[in-house]
């Protein structure tokens, strides 16, 4: 019982992410359009992931890419931290809880009037389950027509150090703000991890690299708006 409470909590904590206007804006705008005959035609779905090392910039990102376009933010954290308060990171049933949440969002989005979404989240290049689960939530949104852009971030060490420190990051991730331990947490998977794609790299329908070391999140919203003609 007290699961199964606490998970209707976690869920209500991800629908008032979704209606926050600080993050995401007003739930209620429509993605369709009259076309030339006075009939209405139904938009694109938009899923937008950036991807990237911690404190790259990616929710900060998200939030004002949000407030520019009509896409609504699904941060990684919005569901992590309560499942945190309950289960350790490398628990197989945070994991398990994790994807269940994040497919159940994603397939709610897919089927409602909402433009479509952008999510953050950390893609390690050396598990194979990062592409499974990227492949899995694209098709969510594939089979109801939608696009997949994509956009990777790329900051220098010394830069996302400084940024796991800023007011913004420990607002939303409560869990980072024991400085000393998230710090290791960053360093220890910037040893194992492999979160930066190869020059090669290329997903979705669309794909965006950017070096965001001396831009601030607002210029690089309008620069992922531009490109994916958002």
């Amino acid at each position: 019982m007290k699961m199964i409470l606490n998970l209707l909590f976690l869920i209500g904590i991800v629908v008032y992410g979704f209606s926050d206007s600080g993050t995401a804006g007003s739930i209620s705008q429509k993605t369709s359009e009259i076309n030339q005959n006075g009939e209405e035609k139904k938009s694109e779905k938009i899923f937008l992931i950036i991807f990237g090392p911690h404190a790259v910039g990616k929710m900060t990102v998200g939030q004002d890419l949000s407030k520019i376009t009509d896409l609504k933010l699904f941060h990684n954290h919005m569901i992590m931290e309560p499942l945190l308060s309950m289960f350790d990171f490398y628990d197989p049933h945070f994991r398990k809880l994790v994807q269940s949440i994040r497919c159940l969002v994603f397939e709610e989005i897919a089927n409602s009037d909402l433009r479509g979404v952008v999510f953050t989240f950390n893609w390690n290049f050396n598990s194979q389950n990062s592409k499974e689960s990227v492949d899995l939530w694209s098709q969510i949104f594939k089979k109801e027509g939608g696009k997949v852009y994509v956009v990777e971030l790329v900051a220098d060490l010394d830069v996302r150090l400084k940024r796991n420190r800023t007011e913004n990051r420990l607002l939303y991730k409560p869990c980072f703000r024991d400085i000393e331990k998230s710090e290791k947490i960053l360093l220890d998977c910037e040893k194992s991890w492999k979160m930066q794609s190869h020059n090669n790299f290329y997903y979705g329908d669309k794909f965006l690299r950017i070096y965001n070391n001396d831009k601030t999140s607002l210029e690089v919203a309008k620069e992922i708006k531009d490109f994916f003609g958002l």
